[in-house]
Protein backbone atom coordinates (compact mmCIF):
# COMPACT_ATOMS: atom_id res chain seq x y z
CA UNK A 1 0.00 0.00 0.00
CA UNK A 2 2.50 2.47 0.68
CA UNK A 3 4.40 2.34 -2.09
CA UNK A 4 1.30 2.42 -4.55
CA UNK A 5 0.76 5.66 -2.33
CA UNK A 6 4.38 6.54 -3.35
CA UNK A 7 4.06 5.60 -7.12
CA UNK A 8 0.85 7.77 -6.93
CA UNK A 9 2.63 10.78 -5.82
CA UNK A 10 5.67 10.90 -7.54
CA UNK A 11 3.49 10.49 -10.82
CA UNK A 12 1.34 13.11 -9.78
CA UNK A 13 4.10 15.55 -8.68
CA UNK A 14 5.92 14.82 -12.38
CA UNK A 15 2.93 15.71 -13.85
CA UNK A 16 2.64 19.01 -11.94
CA UNK A 17 6.59 19.48 -12.62
CA UNK A 18 5.80 19.33 -16.02
CA UNK A 19 2.53 21.43 -16.38
CA UNK A 20 4.10 24.58 -14.16
CA UNK A 21 6.81 24.65 -16.33
CA UNK A 22 4.49 24.20 -20.30
CA UNK A 23 2.87 27.16 -18.32
CA UNK A 24 5.52 29.43 -17.38
CA UNK A 25 7.24 28.79 -21.17
CA UNK A 26 4.03 29.78 -22.50
CA UNK A 27 2.87 32.56 -20.67
CA UNK A 28 5.97 34.66 -21.11
CA UNK A 29 4.41 38.36 -21.33
CA UNK A 30 5.67 40.44 -18.70
CA UNK A 31 3.37 41.84 -15.90
CA UNK A 32 3.63 43.57 -12.38
CA UNK A 33 1.37 42.56 -9.37
CA UNK A 34 -0.16 45.80 -7.98
CA UNK A 35 -1.52 46.21 -4.43
CA UNK A 36 -1.55 49.35 -2.74
CA UNK A 37 1.37 51.41 -2.92
CA UNK A 38 3.05 48.05 -3.81
CA UNK A 39 4.19 47.44 -6.48
CA UNK A 40 6.52 43.91 -7.55
CA UNK A 41 8.87 44.08 -9.97
CA UNK A 42 7.88 42.68 -13.85
CA UNK A 43 7.64 38.92 -14.18
CA UNK A 44 6.33 36.36 -16.91
CA UNK A 45 2.62 35.68 -16.30
CA UNK A 46 3.02 32.13 -15.87
CA UNK A 47 5.78 32.50 -13.16
CA UNK A 48 2.62 34.39 -11.71
CA UNK A 49 0.68 31.76 -12.17
CA UNK A 50 2.72 29.39 -10.57
CA UNK A 51 3.85 31.45 -7.34
CA UNK A 52 0.01 31.79 -6.37
CA UNK A 53 -0.75 28.40 -7.51
CA UNK A 54 2.38 27.32 -4.51
CA UNK A 55 1.25 29.67 -2.14
CA UNK A 56 -2.21 28.45 -2.49
CA UNK A 57 -1.13 25.14 -1.89
CA UNK A 58 1.15 25.86 1.20
CA UNK A 59 -1.83 27.75 2.95
CA UNK A 60 -3.87 24.70 1.94
CA UNK A 61 -1.49 22.07 3.24
CA UNK A 62 -0.92 24.36 6.39
CA UNK A 63 -4.66 24.83 6.90
CA UNK A 64 -5.66 21.01 6.76
CA UNK A 65 -2.34 19.86 8.81
CA UNK A 66 -4.09 22.03 11.35
CA UNK A 67 -7.29 20.12 11.04
CA UNK A 68 -5.15 17.13 11.25
CA UNK A 69 -3.38 17.41 14.18
CA UNK A 70 -6.45 18.54 16.21
CA UNK A 71 -8.35 15.33 14.95
CA UNK A 72 -5.58 12.92 16.10
CA UNK A 73 -5.25 15.03 19.62
CA UNK A 74 -9.20 14.02 19.63
CA UNK A 75 -8.73 10.35 18.21
CA UNK A 76 -5.80 9.68 21.11
CA UNK A 77 -8.63 10.59 23.68
CA UNK A 78 -11.45 8.87 22.43
CA UNK A 79 -8.54 5.61 22.29
CA UNK A 80 -7.99 6.56 26.24
CA UNK A 81 -11.99 6.34 27.19
CA UNK A 82 -12.20 3.46 25.30
CA UNK A 83 -9.03 1.53 26.85
CA UNK A 84 -10.45 2.96 29.71
CA UNK A 85 -13.94 1.40 29.59
CA UNK A 86 -12.42 -1.70 28.06
CA UNK A 87 -10.24 -1.99 31.88
CA UNK A 88 -13.64 -1.04 34.00
CA UNK A 89 -15.68 -3.95 31.71
CA UNK A 90 -13.31 -6.52 32.25
CA UNK A 91 -12.85 -5.66 35.93
CA UNK A 92 -16.95 -5.90 36.20
CA UNK A 93 -17.17 -9.55 34.56
CA UNK A 94 -14.40 -10.43 36.51
CA UNK A 95 -16.44 -9.87 39.63
CA UNK A 96 -19.54 -11.41 38.29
Amino acid sequence: MSALRNIIWLTLTSISVILGSCLVMDNQDLIFFKIFDFESRLLPKGLWLLISFCLGCLITMILTSTVMIAQKFKLNNVKKQLAKFESAAKNKESKL
